[in-house]
């Protein structure tokens, strides 16, 4: 089941890692820039697995605004 769009901030007004896994050790799979639009396709303990313009990773939810 897809989540509705939503749009996120980050505190710093930069952009944020889409990752590979849910680490910060994990491969980063692009960046995502600061009021983008993704779909939020679910969690995995502080992490949220989002979707943007195509690719599909884990962002850490402290830096996501719902």
């Amino acid at each position: 089941m897809q989540f509705p769009r939503t749009r996120y901030q980050t505190p710093n007004g930069g952009g944020v890692n889409l990752r590979y896994k849910p680490s910060y050790d994990a491969p980063i799979v692009t960046v995502i820039p600061d009021g983008a639009s993704v779909s939020l396709w679910g969690a995995w303990n502080d992490w949220y697995v989002l979707q943007y313009q195509g690719y599909v990773g884990y962002v850490d939810s402290a830096f996501v605004t719902l």
